[in-house]
């Protein structure tokens, strides 16, 4: 594929901001695919038959905003990312393979990207250490079973989405250096082991999905599940069994007394057996 001017001098698509190739045959971009696009904020290529991009095929997308590459079957990405100074939301979703090396834009505006779909299996540590302003991170439907310390020095991160994995445990400093994530999502894992101090140092979060676990009645054999001391109102859970009397009890906020709402650092803190 290449879009150069005609002979008439037509910049329709030269000068468009928006260029939307979604569902066609295309297999490769190369050096001079995207050559001249250099006023395009959002490029779409979701499902198309790309198996390969040239190390400079974005390089004249100085403005680009926003990148579609799902359902590709790109091997390799390598640095073909790293000119996208202006990136802001990258969907990677749904590539088989997922590229085995990648070199993310290495700017203070990239804040979505979506991995889901995907067939990773792992996160190694300091997997997105780079990406400092991320605040959406979904990397759902794949088959993690090892987070490690993969979330390190992510301080805007808002957002993360781990559900539908193979996750047997959440360790504690799993989450350690998030402090301003507002939604995790757990659900619909293989958790059975969760260890009792694994969400504290979470002092922004909102709400927590670990439905459709295995997580027993007592996790790691303690009475207490210790939740950051923030105004947390969203807790969804569902223990082995499903039955109600294995239901475990909520403590009821500090400072919550009915018909006030907690102040700013209550919230969940502990849970007890009923």
């Amino acid at each position: 594929m290449f879009l150069r001017k005609n002979k008439k001098g037509n910049k329709s698509i030269l000068s468009s901001s928006r260029l939307l190739f979604r569902r066609n045959s295309l297999q490769r971009l190369g050096r001079f695919s995207l050559s001249g696009l250099s006023r395009l904020e959002t490029l779409d290529l979701h499902d198309n038959r790309i198996e390969s991009l040239a190390e400079d095929a974005f390089r004249d997308l100085k403005e680009l905003q926003g990148l579609d590459l799902s359902l590709n079957i790109i091997g390799t990405v390598g640095d073909a990312l790293e000119p996208l100074g202006s990136l802001m939301k990258l969907n990677l979703v749904n590539l088989h393979p997922f590229p085995t090396k990648m070199i993310f834009p290495l700017n203070s505006n990239f804040q979505f990207l979506f991995q889901s779909d995907n067939y990773i299996t792992s996160l190694p540590r300091n997997a997105f250490h780079s990406l400092r302003r991320l605040s959406t991170l979904d990397v759902s439907n794949n088959t993690i079973v090892e987070i490690g310390r993969a979330f390190v020095d992510m301080p805007e991160l808002r957002y993360l989405d781990l559900s539908h994995n193979h996750l047997p445990a959440v360790r504690e400093g799993a989450f350690k250096s998030l402090p301003r994530l507002i939604s995790l999502r757990l659900d619909h894992n293989s958790v059975v082991e969760l260890q009792s101090d694994a969400f504290q140092d979470l002092d922004s979060l909102e709400s927590i999905a670990l439905t459709k676990n295995g997580i027993p009645v007592r996790p790691n054999n303690s009475d207490y599940l210790n939740f950051p001391t923030n105004s947390m109102p969203y807790l969804f859970f569902f223990l082995a069994g499903g039955q109600a009397r294995d239901l475990p009890r909520l403590a009821k906020p500090r400072g919550h007394s009915p018909g006030r709402q907690p102040n700013h650092r209550s919230g969940v803190k502990v849970w007890t057996n009923i």
